[in-house]
């Protein structure tokens, strides 16, 4: 989306500093031990007592039968994304795990994700959210306004690739605005077909999702009907932000690089 008054930029910064907040409340209380639905039911006093609304509860993507029953996605392991919360889920040393959460404030969207390692991991895992991360923070300072979303996709995959990850490619980033998920879709690799560039004021979320392995395929969990995961168990991350793109550079509207 691509705003065009004063006034839609006041509530899109409200609603990913609402966002914000809730975030990186959420992130000092993931410790091992607790189930996936502690992390969905402590998301749910977050947003109860900071009075937001959550983007994802209902949401019904393209190509999805029943809406999301929760407010944050919960991804653990070889899970990509969209995790669906699960009491029998119970998080232990040595995992790591990806939270993804959208705020709706008056009708303008926000979306944001950051992974974190529980107790003691491998190197090699925290060496994985480094490079998603270190990803996010970079990509971001090539974004402004003209710039050619498979350039995004390009820089994302060169640098993932000369840290020995692997870009999951059937998921990428997005333009977001009165909707969770409006055009661009922009790929995490090169695209040479992708000629969409972009314009100054517009909202878009950037998420470079990355992969110990090179995954094959995407199964989705047969039981919630949400949960991307890898079934060859390569371990993936992923982190977001919400920008807003302008003449010199790309302005997060969900707080810094995690």
């Amino acid at each position: 989306m691509i705003i065009n008054k004063e006034k839609d930029l006041e509530k899109f910064i409200k609603s990913g500093k609402e966002l914000e907040c809730i975030l990186i409340e959420l992130k000092k209380l993931i410790k091992p031990g607790m189930s996936t639905m502690d992390i969905s039911e402590l998301a749910d006093h977050l947003f109860e007592k900071n009075n937001t609304t959550s983007a994802f509860l209902g949401y019904k993507p393209d190509g999805a039968t029943t809406g999301f029953p929760y407010r944050v996605c919960i991804s653990v392991n070889e899970e990509i994304a969209h995790g669906v919360p699960n009491k029998s889920k119970i998080l232990k040393s040595g995992d790591i795990v990806s939270v993804d959460c959208g705020v709706k404030y008056a009708e303008c969207f926000t979306d944001a994700a950051f992974t974190v390692v529980v107790g003691d991991v491998a190197q090699k895992n925290k060496d994985l959210l480094s490079a998603s991360s270190e990803c996010l923070k970079k990509v971001s300072e090539i974004i402004k306004t003209g710039v050619c979303v498979s350039e995004i996709g390009r820089f994302i995959e060169n640098f993932v690739q000369n840290r020995g990850f692997f870009i999951v490619s059937e998921l990428g980033g997005h333009g977001i605005g009165h909707k969770p998920h409006e055009e661009p879709f922009i790929f995490n690799f090169y695209n040479e077909e992708n000629k969409y560039k972009l314009s100054e004021n517009e909202i878009i979320a950037i998420e470079p999702i990355i992969s110990t392995k090179k995954i094959k395929e995407i199964k989705t969990d047969n039981e919630d009907g949400y949960t991307y995961y890898d079934p060859n168990k390569s371990l993936s991350c992923h982190f977001e932000h919400t920008f807003i793109v302008t003449n010199k550079k790309a302005v997060s509207l969900t707080g810094k690089p995690w």
